[in-house]
């Protein structure tokens, strides 16, 4: 069988490591493992049919998971050769003499599938006349309805007529396109980009009416088909991009402002951005764009509510905010900006367009508003004692903050704090770390994580050991002292353990699958700290009351415990 080395030459790390994971959940049976063959499937998202084959020096192996179309060698695969080795997962069908074959003539190392030297495929088709190339093609073709798209596409290169009635067929989708198959469409869809590089190079005016063309099927296409990777809207950002540089190659004028919006209004993505645009329009374009979007924007009716933002008027909202920026239009802007003011981020971003218009004074009266309003807002507080402290009204500014990590006690705050208050820091981080102190009387997850913060390790230690603290917040203290205070990160990792098997264990000792490896790391950092006596104990009692478990045994041999 196979060694862990050549299975890492084989697989790689990443893989092997997860069929390692496979391995030890037994999620592969074996229906033969013999000298020859395995044979056998694995359960993942679905359940795969596999097999490797041993002859000699020679390897050969197929599983049905997509991670092994390229003829990688899959996680599933290293899964079966580890159960193997192993002797588990055999029925019948098995050669009875195949262990001691294994034994006597393992395989030799590979990186892949062994074949005979390739000869060099560009020189051979180099050398064939053109109508034996010709004669194959066609018949690739009459295989593969894709292959024939292609070839009437690279035929109809100088006939913008015959382009778009070649790049329509390579459109079409044949129904919903789910994940698998929209990466496929997706790399398909190179050929039609290629080709439309050309077309705008050579006729940009010809090259945009077919970018239009494509973009309108495109964005159709999005709308049935699974893009969760976005390989087909990144091919719908390519050929945008060679539409923007065909109508700044050749501008359209000011009629295109209108069918420039039109697209905008057809697409429910956000594709085509205004900033891409702007150039090609013109400046008449661009006046009579302004127009019609204001247009569009006053007639929307007043909001009633926070929902109408996503209704009907959020793509003539999110229009407007574009061309007033990008305009320089201040009064737009701030209609814009104020039609919705329903929560502490919405008057953060009026005050931001504030102060970039230099606007000091009523950017400080709008932050007072806005905290008058959300007084428990963090955001909008520091904003107010930025503008405060601007106008040298330092008390007030400091005020503001400690009002704002009252509201939110978090590091952020506590840094703004210490950063105001400058010489009075020491009174005001013990006001502050009485504050949390009376915002969590039962534990001390808060305080350990400011003390931390700041540097200050032993008052968090002494904390930690005497008071109740979340579990991610003593894990993050016992790695931040293992270097420091080994011995005290030892207890806080046997600490760790213990309440993995209190978690799962109303009925008696018990943990959860998923937890076994953290608790195997748990109690091998805590046994590389403490002394033997006080984690041995915790260990004899998982092995004895939890010896069934065996995949969390297996963890434990492999951490030495």
């Amino acid at each position: 069988m196979l060694t862990d080395d050549q299975l890492l030459q084989l697989a790689g790390k990443g893989a092997f490591e997860r069929g390692l994971g496979y391995h030890r959940d037994d999620r592969v049976t074996l229906e033969r493992s013999d000298a020859k063959v395995i044979v056998g499937f694995a359960q993942g998202t679905h359940r795969y049919s596999l097999w490797i084959k041993f002859n000699g020096d020679m390897l050969d192996w197929n599983c049905e998971c997509p991670a092994a179309d390229d003829d990688s060698f899959c996680k599933h695969l290293v899964a079966a050769v580890l159960t193997a080795r192993d002797g588990a997962g055999r029925s019948v069908g098995g050669d009875d003499s195949g262990d001691d074959a294994a034994e006597s003539k393992p395989a030799k190392p590979a990186r892949g599938r062994k074949r005979q030297p390739t000869i060099d495929l560009g020189a051979f088709l180099r050398d064939q006349s053109v109508e034996r190339l010709a004669g194959w093609l066609l018949a690739f073709a009459d295989d593969d309805p894709m292959v024939e798209k292609r070839l009437r596409l690279f035929s109809a290169a100088n006939d913008p007529a015959q382009m778009k009635s070649a790049i329509g067929k390579l459109l079409n989708t044949g129904g919903f396109l789910d994940y698998r198959r929209s990466l496929a469409y997706a790399m398909a869809l190179d050929a039609v980009v290629a080709q439309l590089e050309n077309v705008v190079e050579t006729d940009p005016v010809n090259g945009r009416v077919l970018c239009e063309y494509v973009l309108g099927r495109l964005i159709k296409v999005i709308e049935r088909a699974d893009d969760s990777a976005g390989a087909i809207g990144s091919q719908v950002g390519a050929v945008i991009e060679l539409h923007a540089h065909a109508c700044t190659l050749a501008p359209p004028g000011k009629s295109f402002a209108k069918a420039f919006l039109q697209l905008q209004k057809d697409d429910g993505f956000g594709f085509f951005r205004l900033r891409d645009y702007w150039e090609a329009l013109g400046a008449e374009g661009q006046l009579d764009y302004g127009r019609r979007v204001v247009a569009d924007f006053a007639d929307l009716k007043p909001a009633t509510a926070e929902s109408d933002r996503w209704q009907e008027d959020f793509s003539v909202v999110r229009r407007a905010e574009s061309y007033a920026k990008i305009s320089t239009d201040f009064d737009l802007l701030q209609r814009v900006l104020r039609r919705h003011l329903w929560n502490g981020r919405d008057y953060q971003r009026v005050l931001e367009s504030l102060q970039d218009a230099r606007r000091d004074r009523e950017a400080m009266e709008w932050a007072e508003q806005a905290v008058k309003r959300f007084p428990r807002d963090a955001e909008l507080r520091h904003a107010l004692a930025a503008c405060l402290r601007g106008a040298g009204l330092d008390e007030d500014a400091v005020d503001h903050t400690w009002h704002a990590f009252q509201a939110q006690p978090d590091e952020k705050n506590w840094d703004q704090l210490k950063q105001l208050t400058g010489d009075q820091w020491p009174d005001w981080r013990s006001k502050a770390l009485d504050c949390v102190a009376k915002l969590e009387p039962e534990e001390c997850s808060r305080r350990v994580c400011l003390l931390v913060h700041d540097g200050d390790v032993d008052p968090a230690i002494k904390l930690a050991q005497t008071t109740t603290i979340l579990r991610h917040v003593l894990e993050k203290l016992a790695q931040r002292i293992e270097t420091t205070h080994p011995l005290v990160a030892g207890e806080f990792f046997l600490r760790l353990a213990k309440s993995l098997l209190e978690d799962h264990g109303a009925h008696g000792l018990d943990v959860d699958a998923r937890d076994y490896k953290p608790l195997a790391e748990r109690l091998a950092k805590a046994s590389r700290y403490l002394p033997a006596e006080q984690w041995q104990p915790a260990v004899a009692m998982i092995r004895e009351k939890l010896r069934r478990k065996r995949n969390l045994m297996l963890l434990l041999d492999e951490a030495g415990l």
